[in-house]
Formats: structure tokens, sequence, C-alpha cells
């Protein structure tokens, strides 16, 4: 689990947050290539910490060691937020 909590508290806000700041200062026009670059890490790691942490916990094995976590509520809370004409 430690390999979960440095990837959600350390790894990916090394990449989201900068985003903000580089935002701030034009960088996505300025220097489109390392804006790409960073937009990309920062997209990709949370697309594959959820597949990365159900394998490490055994998730589809017959000896689950996943605590509580719900990971179909994860995916169906990220399709019903995405969907076009979505209501709050």
């Amino acid at each position: 689990m430690l390999v979960a909590q440095a990837n959600l508290y350390a790894i990916w806000p090394a990449f989201a947050v900068p985003l903000l700041v580089l935002a701030a200062f034009d960088v996505p026009r300025r220097h489109n290539n390392i804006w790409q670059v960073i937009l990309f890490l920062a997209i990709l790691f949370p697309a594959i910490h959820n597949p990365i942490d159900m394998h490490s916990c055994g998730y589809y094995t017959a000896t689950p060691n996943c605590g509580k976590k719900d990971y179909m509520a994860c995916v169906l809370l990220s399709v019903a937020l995405s969907r076009p004409g979505a209501r709050a």
C-alpha cells in the first residue's frame, strides 16, 4: 500500500499542481511541447493508478486484501460525471 500512497500523495500532485502555475505564466502557448508532456503525465498517472492498485491488493483473486475500497464506484462516478448534459 506504500506505492499507492506515494502515487496518490507525491507523484500525481507533482505533475498536477504545477499545471495551475504553468497555465498562469502562459506556458501552453510559449512552450507547447513542455506543456503537452506535463499534461500527458498529469492525466496518465491517475488513469494507471487504479489498475495498478487493484493488481497490488489482489482485487480479482480469491482472497482480496483491499480493505473497503470500491473500485467499481470509482469507475461509475467518473462515467456519470463526464456524461454530456449531466445535471449536478
